[in-house]
């Protein structure tokens, strides 16, 4: 009889979620719908993870290029000062490559402030 009474608690279950899923017919799209975006965004190739990092080093990318433009407009001017004229070229010289003439004596101060490592 226990058999007979474990079926028949079976068959009311399964009568009580049919009726449930008659009811709640929208449910199973959900479902679907919850589906699709979990493996798209979390174990597709377009996941969360993914897009993150993309935009982070599309930002560190971005910053860069500026930094290189920057430097680049810097070195256009100075290209243009050293064309200009020879004093340019003598000034650039002297001040970033400490060039000079064979007569002259080169003192260079440093600030004993600063720590040099």
């Amino acid at each position: 009889m226990d058999i007979r009474n474990g079926k028949a608690k079976v068959e009311e279950r399964m009568q009580r979620i049919a009726a449930w899923w008659g009811r709640h017919k929208y449910v199973k799209y959900l479902v679907v719908i919850g589906f699709f975006v979990l493996v798209t965004f979390v174990f597709g190739d377009a996941n969360i993870g993914r897009r993150i990092r993309y935009a982070n080093r599309i930002n560190s990318l971005k910053k860069e290029l500026r930094e290189v433009q920057e430097q680049y407009h810097q070195d256009s001017l100075r290209l243009e000062e050293i064309r200009a004229n020879k004093q340019g070229i003598e000034h650039t010289a002297r001040e970033l490559y400490l060039m000079k003439r064979p007569e002259e004596i080169i003192f260079l101060i440093r600030d004993s402030s600063v720590r040099a490592d």
